[in-house]
């Protein structure tokens, strides 16, 4: 892969607060191409219907978690409240990048990618904080590919 294609990623839990922000961020960055967006207890359901904001993703509807085909992925995004992510990570290939929204749960700091908690960048983003624009490409995210 190189730095011209986007990495194909997903976002897990993007029914919440966090994953709406994470929506939101990257449906702007030329560096991800979201091709999954999953609310297990919203599956089925209209993005547009849990977050109004977000209308460059009307049309499209929240997937199952048990329906996702990680293989497929580069990148996924998990913003799960704390304690859920253990159970999903057996299910992420070893190839596959995470980056954990909830940076305490242990199970997955092995497999997570060394970027700052994502709240922080979230938050840091969302109140124009941020030490650089999160939609620029950071070296953290470089070194994923």
């Amino acid at each position: 892969m190189t730095y011209t294609e986007p990495m194909k990623t997903a976002v897990i839990g993007a029914s919440g607060y966090a994953g709406g922000e994470l929506l939101r961020l990257l449906a702007i960055h030329p560096h991800f191409e979201l091709t999954v967006v999953s609310a297990h207890s919203n599956a089925g359901e209209l993005v547009t219907s849990v977050h109004p904001q977000l209308q460059s993703y009307a049309g499209r509807s929240f997937v199952a978690t048990d329906s996702i085909d990680f293989s497929s992925l580069d990148l996924v995004f998990l913003a799960l409240p704390h304690g859920e992510s253990a159970a999903l990570i057996e299910k992420i290939p070893a190839s596959v990048k995470i980056v954990p929204a909830n940076t305490r749960d242990a199970k997955i700091r092995p497999r997570s990618v060394a970027v700052p908690p994502l709240s922080r960048m979230l938050i840091a983003s969302a109140i124009g904080k941020a030490e650089e624009p999160i939609t620029k490409i950071s070296p953290e995210i470089k070194k994923l590919r």
